[in-house]
């Protein structure tokens, strides 16, 4: 995405109750665009002593050959997929990262990349890469997270958007630009697409969202 959701931890954290951070869906330590999720955490982990860092992922390539930069961090790393961290998790976090299990803009599907995407799901994780699996997988993650927030925790969703607010950052937004796929004129889209709504039907207030369009939008809610 073009916006950096993650780096939005510095701009909470003085309203979360504490700063243990989980990340489920990891980034590769030297992200090439030097601005990885992973390393923005565990920099921000160094740089305060009472913060945390739980970084969970299926795949192993996002941690090896970076033990050296992970021991130094206190970094604990987890190689798991979607919710088989059962008893695994523990505490209570202030802010929680979820940008895991990929979203796939509609209308890209037949993009170079979009299958490439699809065919490593397959082989590699033995599960369909849809949109539909993507919501289901960060519901089913915000639903057992639940007994794992502090009393104000805020949790992000990369790559979420509200239809309705796409455009309002960036006027010449057109829904139809991705092959021309349509978007409807209202409803959630993306990783988030069921767990925010379900979230709000529980209790989580929407805290701030941005939507410049899909790809380049994220969520957070709070608990307080």
């Amino acid at each position: 995405m073009g916006a950096s959701a993650h780096v939005l931890l510095d701009k909470y954290k003085d309203q979360v109750s504490n700063l243990n951070i989980l990340e489920i869906g990891a980034e590769p330590l030297f992200h090439e665009s030097g601005d990885g999720s992973t390393k923005y955490f565990a920099d921000f982990v160094q740089s305060n002593p009472s913060a945390t860092l739980t970084s969970i992922d299926l795949n192993t390539d996002m941690y090896e050959g970076n033990i050296e930069y992970i021991e130094e961090h206190n970094l604990q790393r987890i190689n798991c997929y979607n919710t088989d961290y059962t008893n695994i998790v523990e505490g209570k976090y202030g802010f929680i990262y979820l940008d895991n299990f990929d979203y796939l803009p509609p209308g890209c599907e037949t993009d170079d990349w979009c299958v490439r995407q699809q065919q490593t799901y397959i082989q590699e994780y033995g599960v369909e890469c849809t949109n539909e699996n993507s919501a289901k997988a960060h519901l089913e993650q915000a639903w057992y997270l639940q007994d794992y927030v502090a009393d104000k925790c805020v949790i992000l969703f990369d790559d979420t958007f509200l239809i309705e607010q796409c455009g309002t950052h960036e006027p010449g937004f057109q829904r139809g630009r991705n092959n021309g796929f349509t978007y409807p004129e209202s409803g959630w889209y993306g990783k988030g697409a069921t767990a925010v709504p379900w979230l709000m039907d529980n209790g989580w207030t929407l805290f701030e969202t941005y939507a410049i369009g899909p790809r380049d939008d994220w969520t957070a809610l709070c608990n307080w």
